[in-house]
């Protein structure tokens, strides 16, 4: 550096530090390049216009500032006296109108990811690109550590009305701005002892950054060169205007409405009640006179701690949720390095991972007034940070919403959701402002549609006039020679099967089983359990699963409150069930009084609206319960369904306890559709021995 060049040197401001050491540290990235474009329509007068551009940089210092940060105990920035801004000219009149905004748009990428020089002033530069005598696109690319956007106003106000008084050869009279230096004078005689008990009080607890939820895990940061898109969304104008006339009932701001609304939506995402993300502060004081026309950095983004109680009414809420922003605004000048360590974030992480911009600039008129000869059309922002997320929100007379994201991390489909939710829920607080924040709605009328209607379109016809076993017996006239059952090397076919069930069902209406009666079942995984509960179903009883591994205080509360007439059961299993007071019959016992019974399908009169089966709860109040369930649910269950896939190509393992509700699937769905029904071996299963099986 030259000394004679130079006009001052100071530190930089703590946010300064943070997006210097960033842009340093990622190269590549260009997380802080900005970029404002528009369109010129009228007759430019491109000497003046030039002309207009070194007057602005020549008014205020940070426009001339470089940066230096080697060999120096901290990095600091240097404010030269003069600083030529690089200005380009390029000229689509000749172009296809067809190729013009692709030639436009890939310019404009250029341009954003050229990178600076922070060793050299200016950081920023112009592209001009004439598309028809009177259309000029303008592309303004500047880096972030510059200035904010509050500063970027200024900096366009300046501009158009220095160019329009050269162009008229008139003289303009600006005031002298204040140095962006005051600020870090400023800045240095602040105390943060008090910043600091604050901050640790506002962030007791807080041990990690609220998680997103809806993104997805980053790629290696070495791989890894983030790319930014963005979507937005407006509020209605009669929308806006409610909100505007509550607020001011309540004496809210709509920075504080927007505030909460994302951080209730944070809270419904992530199911915490406490959710922190970064807010952006003007970082003006008010103390500072003139800082209102001062061009620097002056915001600061740092935590805002939000708890959302379902049980408290809206108004309350952001009643409450504006003084606690009126309370930290007197801590705006923190800086975020030193807010995370008075934290409870470990070091390494981030303190939040999403931030929330409100654009709320002072202007005196709206920027396409600004231009007196020239039209000023189709302004765009372009943005980048470091931050996944960032929800930036203008208040127009509709409310502008807009999500700039980390296409690595989030996709576009999920951005477009989050922006309905959060404007679901600015509806619902507009709709009904004193209702409680855990009734209002988050998902949008078309997700309502989806959920509700579209996704529910599970309609299907079923035979639901006829019982279990009359759906078998339908099957095995179709496939009588199918097979339906298999145990090891043993194979039953559909009509055996349903032949010896017939027999059993004649023998059990030997013995007076029939219609409304139980009968319980305690059998190994066997074909003979399958021929007992089909049999009990064609005897028109239902049957109750009992599992002989239960207590026997157990068995004897669920036997007394079915009070099953019969029990089905093996030899095996004869003892353990002696002091049940019902008739007990071991299916391989009485294999030879069965098989003398008739072959034919028995009279029942039993239907859909019968009972099929007792199924027993656990029973979390220490007592089992019994569920009843009839015929048509089952069938219901298994037969034309619209979530899993039945029919005769099909092979389902039989694993669960008879005495498990999930045996009611396995069993009934290949057999009431032509399926085979694999029986797990009766011994206690191993991972290896299910493998084999499968």
């Amino acid at each position: 550096m030259q000394g004679e060049t130079i006009q001052s040197f100071y530190p930089l401001s703590p946010l300064q530090q943070g997006i210097l050491y960033e842009s340093l540290a990622n190269v590549k990235s260009n997380a802080y390049s900005q970029q404002f474009t528009c369109s010129l329509i009228g007759r430019l007068d491109r000497e003046a216009f030039n002309s207009a551009w070194k007057e602005v940089v020549n008014r205020h210092a940070i426009l001339r500032t470089s940066f230096v940060w080697e060999g120096v105990k901290e990095p600091i920035q240097v404010v030269h006296r003069y600083a030529q801004m690089q200005t380009r000219h390029e000229d689509l009149r000749d172009a296809p109108s067809c190729e013009r905004d692709a030639k436009i748009e890939s310019w404009r990428r250029h341009e954003e990811h050229a990178g600076f020089d922070f060793s050299k002033p200016a950081l920023m530069r112009v592209l001009f690109i004439q598309t028809e005598d009177n259309r000029h696109e303008l592309i303004w690319t500047f880096h972030h550590v510059l200035f904010d956007g509050w500063s970027m106003f200024l900096i366009l106000q300046e501009l158009f009305a220095i160019y329009e008084s050269l162009r008229e050869n008139k003289s303009l009279v600006l005031a002298t701005p204040r140095p962006f230096r005051d600020l870090i004078v400023w800045q240095k005689k602040q105390n943060l002892s008090a910043a600091e008990s604050y901050w640790r009080r506002a962030l007791s607890g807080i041990e990690a950054p609220t998680p997103l939820v809806v993104d997805h895990s980053p790629p290696p940061q070495s791989d890894r060169i983030p790319q930014f898109d963005w979507q937005q969304t407006h509020l209605s104008s009669t929308v806006t205007t409610s909100l505007q006339t509550t607020l001011r009932q309540w004496r809210v701001t709509m920075n504080t409405l927007i505030q909460g609304t994302w951080a209730l939506l944070l809270s419904r995402y992530s199911g915490n009640e406490t959710v922190v993300f970064g807010g952006v502060v003007s970082g003006r004081p008010p103390t500072l006179q003139g800082v209102e026309s001062m061009v620097g950095l002056f915001i600061n983004t740092l935590p805002v701690c939000v708890k959302c109680p379902v049980d408290i009414e809206v108004n309350r809420w952001l009643v409450e949720l504006q003084g606690q922003q009126l309370e930290m605004r007197q801590y705006e000048h923190s800086p975020l390095n030193l807010v995370q360590r008075w934290s409870d974030v470990p070091s390494g992480q981030p303190l939040f991972e999403s931030i929330l911009q409100f654009e709320n600039y002072h202007k005196s008129m709206p920027l396409e007034e600004m231009g007196k000869s020239i039209a000023i059309e189709n302004m765009r922002w372009f943005e980048r940070t470091n931050f996944p997320l960032v929800v930036l929100v203008e208040p127009k007379e509709q409310l502008s919403i807009r999500l700039l994201y980390d296409t690595d991390r989030f996709d576009a489909q999920t951005i477009k959701r989050m922006l309905g939710h959060f404007e679901a829920l600015l509806l619902g607080i507009a709709d009904n402002p004193h209702q409680v924040l855990g009734d209002l709605p988050l998902i949008t009328p078309e997700e309502r549609q989806t959920l509700l209607f579209d996704w529910n379109q599970t309609a299907s016809k079923y035979p639901q006039d006829k019982a279990i076993h009359q759906v078998f017996e339908e099957q095995v006239a179709h496939t009588p020679n199918a097979t339906a059952l298999v145990l090891d090397d043993a194979r039953m076919t559909y009509d055996a099967l349903n032949t010896q069930a017939n027999q059993f069902a004649h023998y059990l209406n030997s013995l007076g089983v029939g219609a409304d009666t139980a009968v319980a079942i305690c059998c190994d995984r066997s074909f003979e359990m399958i021929v007992g509960v089909l049999g009990i179903l064609k005897a028109g009883a239902a049957y109750v699963p009992l599992d002989a591994s239960y207590p026997d205080a157990r068995l004897r509360l669920m036997f007394e409150d079915a009070k099953p007439a019969v029990i089905v059961t093996q030899q095996r299993y004869r003892d353990r069930l002696r002091d049940l007071a019902a008739e007990v019959v071991c299916l391989d016992a009485a294999c030879e009084q069965i098989t003398r019974q008739p072959r034919e399908n028995p009279e029942c009169t039993v239907d859909a609206d019968g009972l099929a089966y007792i199924m027993y709860t656990s029973g979390s109040t220490g007592r089992p319960k019994g569920t009843l369930i009839p015929h048509r649910g089952v069938v219901r269950l298994v037969k034309n369904n619209t979530y899993a896939s039945f029919g005769p190509d099909e092979t389902f393992l039989q694993f669960a306890p008879l005495s498990f509700d999930a045996s009611t699937f396995e069993i009934w769905g290949p057999l009431l559709n032509g399926g085979r029904l694999v029986l797990f071996p009766r011994r206690r299963a191993s991972l290896e021995d299910l493998s084999r099986v499968i």
